[in-house]
C-alpha cells in the first residue's frame, strides 16, 4: 500500500492513501432617520469594498445533504455545469447535474444522469460530464473491478437526444482520473493508466489519451507520458490555437514529482515540458494536483508543492504561446496550505485561483487571489471556512458572465456530513 502525505508546516507524515491504494430585534420600530442613516453607513461600506473587491452573492447548489465527489465543466458555449454524487457511504449512488444560469445568479433544478450500487467514490477522482453543442453528453466514473478488491474500472456513459439513446461503455482496468475535453466532432479522454503495482511502486501509471466520436467509437489511445505521479488528478485547457493542454504531476526515477504539461494537436503530442523546476522529491503520491485555465492567447497553471526545501506554498505561472514556455512562476501563499488548488480567467482576463490554508490546526479557509498579466493585483482574501486536509474536497472555480464561480464542500470533518456550497465573486469595475 502507497503512501501519501499529511502536510503541516511543510512536514510529511505517512498515513493511508486516501484512495485506499498507496483517499436589531425583529418587528422593533424604528424611526426614519435612523434607518437612513444604516441605510447611507451600509451603501457607503458596500461602495467602498466595491472600488478594488468584488461582489459576492451565495446561491447554494440544489444537493441532498452528504453530496460529494463535485466538479464544474465549462462547454464550448461557455454554460457551466456542475455534477456531483449522492447516496449512502455505501450506495446505491446517483450522479446529479445542475447548472449555472447566470441573468439569475441560480442554479437550474438538478437532473440524475446515472445510477448504481458499485461504485467507487472519493474525493479526488470524481465522475466528469461534458455536452455538446449538439447534445450528445459523455459522462465517467469510477466502478470496483469484480477481479480485484484494489481495481477499478472507469465506466463511460453516451446519450444523445435524437433519437433518444443511452449507451454503457466499460473503460480498461486501471483507468481513472479520466478527464474530458468536449470539441466540435467529439471529446477528447485523458487519464491515468496504472500497470499492476503501479499504486505501491513497483510499477509505473502512464498518462494516456484517445478521441471519442459522437457516436461513441474512440480512438487509438496515445500514450503522452510514460510514467507519471499515481493519484493526482488531471486539468485540460484549450488554447486559443485549438491544442489541448494537459497539466500534470509528473515523476521522474529520482521520485521528483513537479509540475509537467503536454499540448495535443491534430492528433500530435508534444514532448511533456515542465512548468517549473520546484524538485519536490517525495515517494509517495500527494493527491494534489495541478489547475489550469485558458483565455485567448494567455494560459495559466497554479499548483502545491513543497519544493526541494520542503516549504509548503501555492504557485502559478503564466504562458504566453500556448503551453510551449512558461514565465517565472509566482509564489502566491508560503503560510501553512494544504493546496487544493483552482483557477479560471474571468472575461476580463483576470486570473483567479483559490487554494486551502490553514488557520489552526482543525480549521482552514479557502482563499482566493486574482492575478493580472501574471502580477497578483491584491491581497489574497479568505472566500469561505472549511476544514484542513483531503475532508474539504477539491473547490471549484469557473468563469460565469460577469465573474467566477466557486463551489466547494462544507465539512463537518473526517467522515463526517458534506454539503455543497456556491457563491458567486463579481469581476472588479
Amino acid at each position: 500500500m502507497g503512501l501519501w502525505p499529511d502536510f503541516r508546516a511543510g512536514r510529511s507524515r505517512p498515513v493511508a492513501h486516501p484512495l485506499g491504494r498507496t483517499r436589531s430585534r425583529p418587528g422593533r420600530p424604528e424611526c426614519f432617520w435612523s434607518r437612513w442613516a444604516t441605510c447611507v453607513a451600509a451603501l457607503l461600506l458596500a461602495l467602498a469594498g466595491c472600488s478594488e473587491e468584488s461582489v459576492e452573492v451565495g446561491s447554494n447548489p440544489p444537493a441532498a445533504e452528504g453530496a460529494r465527489s463535485f466538479a464544474l465543466a465549462t462547454s464550448l458555449a461557455g454554460d457551466v455545469e456542475l455534477t456531483w454524487i449522492e447516496g449512502a457511504a455505501q450506495g446505491p449512488f446517483e450522479l446529479r447535474a445542475a447548472s449555472w444560469r447566470p441573468v439569475e445568479r441560480d442554479w437550474s433544478a438538478a437532473e440524475t444522469l446515472a445510477k448504481g450500487s458499485n461504485w467507487f467514490v472519493n474525493f479526488a477522482d470524481v465522475p466528469h460530464s461534458a455536452r455538446l453543442a449538439s447534445g450528445e453528453r459523455l459522462t465517467v466514473w469510477l466502478e470496483r473491478s469484480s477481479t480485484s478488491a484494489h481495481a477499478t474500472t472507469a465506466s463511460f456513459q453516451l446519450r444523445s437526444p435524437e433519437p433518444p439513446k443511452e449507451r454503457l461503455h466499460s473503460g480498461l482496468a486501471q483507468q481513472e482520473f479520466v478527464a474530458l475535453a468536449p470539441q466540435a466532432d467529439g471529446w477528447t479522454a485523458v487519464w491515468l493508466s496504472g500497470s499492476e503495482g503501479g499504486h505501491d511502486g513497483l510499477g509505473s501509471t502512464r498518462l494516456m489519451a484517445a478521441s471519442i466520436a459522437r457516436d461513441g467509437v474512440r480512438g487509438e489511445a496515445l500514450e503522452l507520458d510514460p510514467r507519471v505521479c499515481d493519484c493526482c488528478a488531471l486539468a485540460l485547457a484549450r488554447t486559443s490555437d485549438g491544442a489541448l493542454v494537459v497539466a500534470y504531476r509528473d515523476r521522474d526515477e529520482r521520485e521528483v514529482r513537479d509540475i509537467s504539461v503536454v499540448r495535443l494537436e491534430s492528433g500530435a503530442v508534444s514532448a511533456p515540458r515542465k512548468v517549473a523546476d520546484d524538485g519536490w522529491r517525495i515517494a509517495g503520491c500527494p493527491v494534489n494536483g495541478p489547475a489550469i485555465a485558458a483565455r485567448e492567447g494567455e494560459l495559466a497553471v497554479a499548483w502545491f508543492t513543497l519544493g526541494a526545501d520542503s516549504h509548503a506554498r501555492v504557485a502559478a505561472a503564466l504562458s504566453r504561446d500556448g503551453a510551449r514556455s512558461f514565465d517565472v512562476p509566482i509564489t502566491l501563499s508560503t503560510r501553512e496550505t494544504d493546496g487544493l488548488v483552482a483557477c479560471a480567467f474571468d472575461a476580463q482576463g483576470t486570473l483567479w485561483v483559490s487554494w486551502l490554508e490553514r488557520s489552526a490546526r482543525d480549521k482552514a479557509e479557502w482563499m482566493l487571489q486574482r492575478l493580472r498579466a501574471g502580477v497578483p493585483v491584491d491581497a489574497p482574501r479568505a472566500l469561505a471556512p472549511s476544514v484542513p486536509g483531503r475532508a474539504a474536497g477539491f473547490a471549484q472555480l469557473a468563469a460565469v458572465p460577469g465573474g467566477v464561480l466557486f463551489v466547494w464542500q462544507e465539512s463537518a470533518g473526517p467522515g463526517g456530513s458534506t454539503t455543497l456550497r456556491s457563491r458567486f465573486v463579481a469581476s472588479s469595475d
